[in-house]
């Protein structure tokens, strides 16, 4: 009788094990595709970290070219910046705006990332048409919005993508139950 019973537990101990290893595989597979989206997400803030100086800044030296320049017409001096110089100026302003439009989902329904968008387009539509102070303005705006747009990827980063979390957790539980289990036959059979 009690070789019947070890002939019975041997088989179900392999299956219990397999089982709990290609749990434990599934769960490695979900973390480390986990990981590497946390790596793409963390090198998204770190590209529109920068795009939103480069915009930043070089909307605030377009604004200042601009002005320097329109006084400098309205004096009937020689003009302080080339026509070139202004349009290099524009084109940098223009692609840091692009590629920050691009990263932004405008589908999107955070508001930090619509307020973004919001004060990007407002900063657009005011610089063609000449408004610096209301530009200055915005500046302010964008550079708050962006700051709690940016914290709140970071800290996205830090705790971890939903599945990773979950992963976690039901990984911790298997563990556990198999833990209580294992205890439980073992004092049974003792």
């Amino acid at each position: 009788m009690a070789d019947v019973a070890v002939n019975t537990l041997i088989p179900a101990g392999v299956i219990i094990a397999s089982a709990i290893a290609g749990i434990f595989s599934f769960v490695t597979l979900i973390l480390s595709k986990e990981q590497k989206i946390s790596e793409f997400r963390q090198k998204w803030i770190e590209t529109l970290r920068d795009d939103i100086s480069d915009f930043l800044g070089n909307i605030v030296v377009l604004g200042d070219m601009k002005q320097r320049d329109h006084a400098a017409r309205v004096e009937n001096s020689n003009l302080v910046f080339t026509p070139s110089e202004i349009k290099d100026c524009q084109a940098a302003v223009s692609s840091a705006l692009t590629r920050i439009l691009l990263k932004l989902n405008p589908d999107d329904k955070n508001e930090n990332i619509q307020a973004l968008i919001k004060h990007l387009n407002e900063i657009k539509l005011y610089t063609r048409s000449a408004k610096w102070d209301d530009v200055d303005k915005k500046i302010d705006l964008v550079r708050e919005d962006s700051q709690k747009l940016l914290k709140q990827e970071w800290d996205r980063v830090k705790k971890g993508e939903p599945t990773f979390i979950w992963s976690k957790r039901i990984a911790l539980s298997i563990f556990f139950g198999a833990l209580i289990i294992g205890g439980y036959i073992a004092w049974s059979y003792i």
